[in-house]
Parts: structure tokens; sequence; C-alpha cells
């Protein structure tokens, strides 16, 4: 009779475990679950890095708009488009930290947030338009020469201030260069897929 009983529990421990999680299986499932919580960590960690880099980059422009605003009249705008691309910036890491707005188009499709995105995109438009601005008020001085790096120098009948010019200089041409070279990129593609369909057809 004791056989019976220790195979009758025996039998009723197994029927009672059908259905559950054993302890085995808790262990192995749980660091799945943290490791894939450990890969997509690192992905919002360079968001917000990336989205606090704008931010502290803008600082610098807003600054010498402001401290040197009356400085260099002989540029008309140099220092309205200090303050104006540093506030636009400003935005543009503010509001993609806040809302933890993503870089790619896949990945900006998928955002639960559509209305940040489309401002968001939108803000980087006014960016660029800026930026082109700011070329076309730097540009033109680089290109007739006449000033020193870091050096106040006169232009327009007027001194204007080193720091602030070259600090507008630099932000226009970041920007307008990055703009650029994506137009030349799709230029360059589209002419490969076109050269490529032709010859395709051709043979």
């Amino acid at each position: 009779s004791s056989m019976a009983d220790v195979s009758g529990s025996v039998n009723n421990d197994v029927e009672e475990g059908v259905g559950t999680t054993s302890p085995v299986h808790a262990k192995t499932e749980a660091p799945a679950e943290i490791t894939a919580a450990e890969e997509t960590k690192p992905k919002e960690e360079n968001m917000e890095l990336n989205h606090i880099a704008t931010n502290a980059s803008c600082v610098w422009s807003i600054i010498c708009g402001i401290q040197y605003f009356n400085d260099c009249n002989g540029i008309p705008g140099i220092a309205w488009f200090c303050l104006m691309f540093g506030l636009v910036q400003l935005f543009l890491g503010a509001q993609g930290y806040y809302y933890r707005i993503p870089k790619g188009q896949e990945a900006l499709k998928l955002h639960p947030n559509q209305t940040a995105v489309g401002v968001s995109q939108f803000a980087g438009i006014v960016q660029v338009a800026v930026a082109i601005w700011g070329a076309c008020i730097t540009f033109p001085v680089v290109i007739k020469g006449g000033f020193k790096l870091g050096e106040d120098f006169e232009y327009g009948g007027d001194t204007c201030n080193g720091t602030l010019f070259v600090v507008s200089f630099v932000m226009s041409a970041i920007c307008t260069g990055i703009v650029a070279l994506i137009f030349v990129g799709m230029a360059a593609y589209g002419i490969f897929n076109y050269v490529t369909k032709t010859q395709r057809a051709e043979s």
C-alpha cells in the first residue's frame, strides 16, 4: 500500500504540473526578455544623445547673435541669421528629444505621433531655408576675401565682428553642404538607375 501511495502522489504532482510553467522554463525565458530590452536601450540612448548634441551645438549660435547683435552692420542680417538658425535648431533638438523622434524615413513612418513628426520635418525645411539665407549673406564675403579667421574686419563701411561672422559662415556652410550632398547623391543615383535600365533594354 505504501508503494501505491507513493506512485499516486507522483501521478498527482505530474497532473498538477500540466499546463503550468516550470521553474526551468521561467528561468530561461527571463533572460530573453532582458536581452530584447537591452537591445533597444542603446538605440534610445543614442537618439537622446543626438538630440542633446543638437541642442548644445545651437547654443553658441544664439549667444553670438545676442552678444554681437550690433557689431556687424556692414553685413545686414547676419546677427538675425545667427539667432534664427540657433533657435530653429534648438526647437528641433528639444522637440526631437521630447517626442523621441528617430532618424530615417522608415522609423519615422512607425512613430506613434505623426503630428510631431510632421512638425519636425517642417522645422527642418525652415532650417534649410535659413541656412540658404545665411549662405547668401556670408559666402560673398568669403569669395571677396578681406577678413582673417576670428579677427574683426572692415566690410560694407563698418567693422564686422570676426567671431560672429565665422560662426554664421560655418553654420550655413555645414547645413547647405549637407543638403547639396544629398541632392548630388540623389542625382547620381537617378542617373545610375537610368543608365542601368537603358543597358538592360539594349541587351
